[in-house]
This record gives C-alpha cells, structure tokens and sequence, in this order.
C-alpha cells in the first residue's frame, strides 16, 4: 500500500470514527443535548443520529475495502461539505432558536467535518495522481 493511500484511508477511519462518537451521542442523549441547544424537538436529534450512523457505516466500509474507488471518496466530501453547508445555514439563520451553547456545539462539529473535508479532498487528489 502507498502511503498516500494510506493517508486516504486513515483520515476516512478518522472520519468514521468521529461519525460514529456523534451519532452515539445523540442516539443516546437526544433529550440533554435537546435541552442545552434549547430544541423543543429531541427526536430531530435521534433522526440526525441515525443518518450519522449510516453515514459512518458507508465510511468504514470504504475506509477496509480492498480497493478504495475515488467516486465514493468524492461523494464522501460532497456529504461533508454539505454539512458544513447546512451547519452555517443554521448558525447564520438560526431558523429553531438554537441557544448560543447549540451554536458553538455547531460550529465546532462543523470545524472538525470541515478539517475531514479538506484532509479528504487533498488526499483523494494526490491518490488519482499517482495512480494516473
């Protein structure tokens, strides 16, 4: 294995396992979370919990397939990207009257999908370069 396709691998494990922390969390802590973001809806939480958890599966299959496929790795990134999309929508908007402690449990989720993103991204492009 090349060390690039290692990075690649390692930030996608790095991403799952985050994934998979915040999914957990909010499956099962949906109604203390909910009450900190002052969000009258916990089970907004739950539904968000799921997503991640599927979101973290699809990851960690990627991350331990033999052959890593450079559509699904960009397809990752577009996910994280549109996190972090949505993320500033509601920190601009705040359409729910998320307090301030919600907003910076937003911002800072969207700092670290942000850093995935970008770690992702440059190392996708280096793997299709070797690999051209």
């Amino acid at each position: 294995m090349k060390k690039t396709e290692h990075h690649l691998r390692y930030a996608i494990k790095g991403n799952a396992i985050f994934s998979i922390s915040s999914a957990l969390t909010l499956l099962l802590s949906s109604r203390p979370i909910a009450k900190i973001m002052n969000l009258s809806a916990p089970n907004s939480l739950v539904y968000i919990g799921i997503g991640l958890f599927i979101f973290a599966i699809t990851l960690f299959q990627n991350a331990f397939r033999k052959e890593l496929k450079s559509t699904q790795i960009r397809f990752i990134v577009i996910q994280d990207w549109l996190w972090v999309i949505g993320s500033l929508i509601l920190l601009i908007w705040n359409p729910f009257g998320i307090s301030m402690i919600g907003n910076y449990i937003i911002a800072g989720v969207a700092l670290i999908v942000t850093i995935f993103a970008i770690l992702q991204h440059r190392t996708l492009n280096n793997f299709v370069s070797e690999y051209e």
